[in-house]
């Protein structure tokens, strides 16, 4: 059952007015962008003041016909701001099974025609189960998706109500004008009590901006133990990022003294034969390069990263358990972040490769005092496992060296922001990547 106010968050005659219009426009047609725009061109004949419409979050009821949301900043009469989600339908639709409890702003009758019902539910970031129930169960397309293998721009997020709209709407326009999809708007550091918010904010985001075009959200975690008791915690912290569509570990506490001599005791006959057969053959890098290993190099790197990779590989499978799990899709990308030379970033790339955990982005501490030769070596790895490297340019640096670092990666990179940046900036990076 609704409830009904005392006073009602916005104008009940303008909530009916906008209400009309997209039953009428939207009942003749299947809902497109092109309607959208359409019905957003119309507004302002409805000399709204209490309500502005985020028109591409508008979306049709999957199951009902006759019924319509549609995300809006509203006023109340005492002068009050806040978003809600409006539930539009004829009074002969079936009320939402999506939404409990609304708030009834009115059934009415636009110029005497068909009754319609106006609830309004409140639909902000902090609004976490609504918004998730919004992107789960009304509207999918407004899921993040895996990055996948075009260049991209992770921008870092620190207030998403300030930032998220610069964000989308620079993605928006490198779509437009570049033809690129920038992909990847939020990035979560160490920091687990923000994961289900960072989430419902970064979807939320996207709604507002009626953003269907594929995103990514990424959850940045640093390993310092390889101890189950060490990373009790971090497996928390994964189930509750089971939405998110990028998992970046940071590494870089788990690598050892390199001791060939422990190669004996760290890994039993069949383990040491697997790594030498694995490992002591040519890999051929491209443009003419290749890399061998020594034997005596091989067993050095095993002892060097074998806390590494038995922890990446445990924690691998525990994100992907609980995206099996999820309800927002089992596909994820996995970044492994280290300090490492070329060299040892292949052996632990084709190590995990070889045990069923590819990486699909690289992000090893490049010194910025030599980021091109640097990115060009480390490049040519990541290509050969079809990875793309994850570049951090210091972010005055950024716009001078970025076509250098996109040539050196043969237009392949995952440029990595530390601080937030407005839409203009953005947009400049995003044109020196092509």
């Amino acid at each position: 059952m609704t409830s009904v106010p005392l006073e009602l968050p916005m104008r009940a005659n303008e909530a009916a007015a906008l209400a009309d219009l997209i039953l009428q426009m939207g009942e003749r047609q299947p809902l497109s962008q092109e309607v959208r725009n359409r019905l957003l061109s119309r507004v302002p004949s409805l000399g709204l003041e209490s309500l502005r419409p985020a028109m591409g979050s508008l979306v049709k009821d999957p199951t009902h016909g006759s019924t319509y949301y549609l995300a809006v900043d509203a006023t109340s009469m005492a002068g009050v701001s806040k978003p809600y989600l409006l539930h539009m339908a004829l009074a002969s639709a079936p009320a939402s099974a999506h939404f409990l409890k609304p708030t009834l702003i009115g059934r009415m009758r636009p110029g005497g025609g068909r009754e319609i019902v106006v609830n309004a539910i409140p639909f902000g970031p902090e609004d976490i189960a609504t918004v998730r129930t919004f992107g789960e169960q009304v509207d999918p397309g407004f899921l993040p998706r895996p990055q996948g293998q075009a260049s991209s721009i992770s921008v870092f997020v620190e207030d998403p109500g300030r930032d998220l709209p610069e964000a989308f709407s620079a993605y928006d326009s490198a779509h437009k004008e570049l033809r690129m999809n920038l992909s990847a708007p939020i990035r979560v550091e160490d920091a687990p009590d923000l994961l289900e918010s960072s989430y419902a904010a970064a979807l939320w985001g996207a709604i507002r901006c009626g953003w269907r075009e594929g995103y990514t959200i990424e959850a940045a975690f640093r390993v310092t133990g390889s101890d189950d008791a060490s990373n009790e915690k971090l497996k928390q912290s994964i189930r509750l990022a089971a939405g998110y569509t990028k998992f970046s570990l940071d590494v870089t506490d788990l690598v050892t003294e390199s001791d060939s001599d422990l190669f004996n005791t760290l890994f039993d006959g069949v383990e040491r034969a697997w790594i030498l057969n694995e490992f002591v053959r040519e890999f051929p890098l491209g443009t003419g390069m290749a890399l061998r290993f020594t034997s005596e190099e091989i067993q050095s790197l095993a002892v060097r990263f074998a806390q590494l990779l038995s922890t990446t590989e445990k924690l691998y499978d525990e994100i992907r358990r609980e995206k099996t799990r999820s309800a927002t899709g089992r596909t994820f990308d996995f970044e492994l972040r280290m300090r490492c030379a070329p060299r040892e970033l292949l052996f632990v790339l084709h190590w995990l490769k070889s045990q069923g955990r590819p990486v699909q982005f690289a992000a090893p501490y490049i010194e910025e005092a030599d980021v091109i030769s640097q990115t060009a070596s480390f490049a040519a790895v990541t290509r050969y496992f079809q990875a793309t490297l994850t570049v951090t340019p210091g972010d005055e640096q950024a716009p001078q060296v970025m076509e250098q670092i996109a040539r050196a990666c043969g237009g392949r990179v995952n440029l990595r922001l530390t601080k937030p940046h407005d839409a203009a900036y953005l947009m400049d990076l995003a044109s020196r990547l092509r």
